[in-house]
């Protein structure tokens, strides 16, 4: 080493010495005396405990831990931090406008998810405001201003946070001047231990309707069903149950207010009346098809349903007193298929099996037996003839005892005459006549009458 650097380095270690002795010089004497009391033999001052082996500051270390590392769990990398599970992202969101006051919202479910958050704002990148959250996966935005667009999204909620925002959806209320009408005079009517029976009048300008049912006034009304009647038959319900219903009117444009809200209770099914057997259908006509049925015990009228499949929807064609009717004004050679309920104060039984047939083509169709006459014969016999028509094998014979009353088959004839018997006296008695054959049936005769004497 060359004397210069040897004096340089005598220079520094005594500067460094005169700085130490002035910093100790500055130390209290109690803290120094009290660090040395809490000195174990052999300890130097300041200098903690430590285990054998282990190093000046070196913290206590499990097996095979680094120096400074922190317990961790088995499997996880050093820093990594417990993750939760995620919920996934409600997928599948759409908003339908409703009318002038509603927008209606639905999503998929999303797994492990308990409730949903409702977000609404007025611009796209506006801001979001909660709205509602709720436990389905279906929600009506209500109380809403016409024509105007609204933005929406939705998270998915559970018990560890919530899932992400959804896709945003929007749609624009209807204008206040193009609103439906609202769906008049709303009927509920029990039908049967499981089935109510609703109509309603016809909405200008609607396509379709949509019907909501709750179990109470005030209660949560659901969608049941969409239909472009004016009639509807809510079935598999709970029998001596009250169900309440309100209808809206659609079109493209959304839907009318809803309407007012009736209600009907279906019946004890231990009350219940049997169902009509022995249905039969069979074609007059062209136009027309004869129905007939057993009566039912405690009965007091019967509804007949039509439909033109056999799983078709059913639609009530008339409610009726006698055990028969003569369904007319339809369609030539085409297929209708028909059951019947019957009817007391309590309900309605039950449909009773059904029965089909098909009118016969118009251009095969039989003449209408011409030139009929009715004489009373007696105070009990009116004598019936008319002329005989082509190809008719048979004739048909209806009676009623009013001009515009119901009509009853009383008899089948091979023979272009008859005597009915058995009358009233002094008794005014209506018929008319049906050519019949293999193909079919004929229209009615013209009417004619005669009272049986005194």
């Amino acid at each position: 080493m060359s004397k210069l650097r040897k004096i340089t380095l005598v220079g520094v270690l005594a500067v460094g010495c005169l700085v130490a002795g002035g910093i100790l010089s500055n130390v209290p004497v109690a803290n120094a005396a009290s660090m040395q009391a809490n000195q174990k033999p052999g300890q130097r001052l300041g200098q903690q405990d430590q285990k054998p082996g282990q190093r000046l500051g070196q913290q206590d270390q499990k097996p095979g831990q680094r120096l400074g590392q922190q317990d961790q769990k088995p499997g996880r990398r050093l820093g990594q931090q417990v993750q939760q599970h995620e919920l996934s992202v409600p997928d599948d969101f759409t908003a339908t406008v409703k009318g002038t006051s509603e927008i209606y919202l639905a999503w998929d479910s999303v797994s492990d998810a308990t409730s949903y958050n409702i977000y609404r704002a007025t611009s796209s990148l506006g801001t979001y405001t909660k709205v509602d959250a709720v436990t389905t996966t279906n929600y009506t935005d209500d109380d809403l201003s016409g024509e105007t667009t609204y933005y929406y999204k939705v998270k998915a909620v559970n018990s560890s946070g919530t899932s992400d925002y959804s896709s945003v959806v929007h749609a624009t209320t209807s204008d206040e001047a193009d609103e439906l009408s609202v769906p008049d005079d709303l009927t509920a009517t029990a039908e049967s231990s499981s089935e109510i029976y609703l109509a309603w009048d016809s909405v200008s300008d609607a396509t379709s309707y949509n019907i909501y049912r709750a179990t109470s006034s005030l209660g949560t009304y659901t969608k049941v069903d969409a239909v472009t009647t004016t009639s509807y038959t809510d079935d598999d319900l709970s029998d001596n149950t009250t169900y309440y219903y309100k209808v809206k009117a659609v079109n493209s444009s959304g839907t009318s207010d809803y309407s007012s809200v009736v209600h009907a209770t279906t019946s004890d099914e231990a009350n219940e009346l049997s169902v009509p057997d022995d249905l039969t259908a069979t074609a007059e006509s062209s136009s027309e098809i004869y129905l007939d049925w057993d009566s039912v015990s405690d009965a007091t009228s019967y509804n007949i349903y039509r439909a033109t499949s056999s799983l078709g929807t059913y639609t009530k064609v008339d409610a009726v007193t006698t055990t028969s009717y003569t369904d007319d004004d339809l369609s030539d050679n085409t297929t209708y298929y028909y059951k019947v309920k019957a009817v007391n104060s309590s309900g309605t039984s039950d449909y009773s099996s059904v029965v089909h047939a098909t009118t016969s083509d118009e251009a095969n169709e039989l003449s209408v037996p011409d030139d009929l006459t009715a004489t009373a014969e007696s105070s009990s016999e009116i004598y019936l003839d008319w002329d005989s028509v082509s190809n008719a094998t048979s004739y048909y014979i209806y009676r009623s005892t009013s001009y515009s009353g119901s009509f009853t088959k009383i008899t089948t004839v091979t023979t272009t005459s008859y005597t009915d018997d058995g009358l009233s006296d002094d008794t005014t008695y209506y018929y008319k006549v049906k050519a019949v054959n293999s193909s079919g049936i004929s229209a009615y005769s013209s009417l004619v009458h005669a009272t049986t004497e005194d």
